[in-house]
């Protein structure tokens, strides 16, 4: 993941990511039940109406049981930080290592949409990566 901040072009927001992922890494892997997760949660897969209510996710084909982590992340890639006590009260009891897990994740999908945007020449989805990476930090 470092490597895929490192491919990016240097600027204090990729300094600043490479130095909280260093620092999440640290965080211990989940060890508890595993629970069935989307696997690939992220802003393209939401499905909102038009009063912007959320209506469907889409693109179930990475599926498994896992780590909740995974799918947490969508707080710290898509909502707006102030969003996130309304987000876990609604949601439930999150410790604090799935949460820092969560975080990570989120950093992960940053790079990662930022290269395949460039890659496709979608700039809608360089953004969405760019916007992953600044909640996360």
């Amino acid at each position: 993941m470092i490597d895929r901040l490192r491919a990016l072009e240097r600027s204090p927001l990729i300094e600043a990511a490479i130095s909280r992922t260093e620092e999440l890494a640290k965080t211990p892997p989940w060890a508890g039940e595993r629970v069935w997760v989307h696997g690939d949660l992220y802003g393209r897969h939401l499905l909102c109406g038009a009063d912007g209510a959320l209506t469907g996710i889409i693109d179930w084909g990475d599926m498994h049981a896992g780590d909740r982590a995974l799918d947490l992340s969508i707080a710290w890639s898509f909502l707006p930080r102030q969003a996130h006590a309304d987000f876990l009260a609604r949601y439930g009891p999150v410790d604090r290592d799935t949460w820092a897990r969560a975080r990570f994740r989120s950093l992960h999908y940053g790079p990662f949409l930022i290269l395949y945007g460039q890659d496709v020449e979608d700039p809608a989805i360089e953004e969405v990566g760019r916007l992953a990476i600044e909640q996360a930090i």
